[in-house]
């Protein structure tokens, strides 16, 4: 499977199991900031909001896993209101995307205001973020290495046609 691919179909199963219309998988680009890799039912400057959750995770010791029932009066969330309210995001429940002590991302679900996740969702979502954080891995080392693959193919015909050109 693609990565893409990979990533639309966990956010479309999410949705489903956590009955959440905007859901989101962020992954961590080169210069360390997140971008959003799939999502469902999200415009505007989500990315925002789940950078400052993927911050506030890190100050969880006990899990990784990050829940604002009300963006609009959360104190933590308050350098992201704006992008929130822009976003029409007024709650979120967020876990890291970890492969062993490497950060890869962000699973977020924006679920309506004042709405908690229960015991089970939330381990349910710390779950799925452990075992999609593990797809994302394999997806990204399968596509590198298709993209090896194709470069040495390339550069073998590139050889083989200077050999031919050297022969005559």
């Amino acid at each position: 499977l693609s990565l893409a691919h990979t990533l639309e179909t966990a956010v479309e199963r999410v949705s489903e199991l956590l009955a959440v219309e905007c859901v989101a998988v962020y992954l961590r680009a080169e210069e360390d900031r997140l971008v959003p890799a799939a999502t469902r039912s999200l415009t505007g400057p989500h990315a925002r909001v789940a950078e400052r959750m993927l911050e506030l995770s890190f100050a969880r010791r006990d899990r990784a896993l990050v829940e604002s029932s009300d963006i609009s009066s959360d104190l933590r969330l308050q350098d992201v209101r704006d992008a929130a309210r822009e976003a029409g995001i007024d709650a979120a429940l967020a876990a890291r995307l970890a492969v062993r002590d490497d950060v890869i991302g962000l699973l977020a679900v924006y679920p309506e205001r004042h709405r908690h996740a229960t015991e089970n969702e939330a381990e349910l979502l710390g779950a799925l973020a452990g075992q999609l954080a593990v797809a994302v891995q394999n997806a990204q080392l399968h596509e590198r290495t298709r993209e090896l693959s194709r470069q040495r193919e390339a550069a073998l015909a590139r050889h083989r046609a200077g050999t031919r050109q050297r022969a005559l």
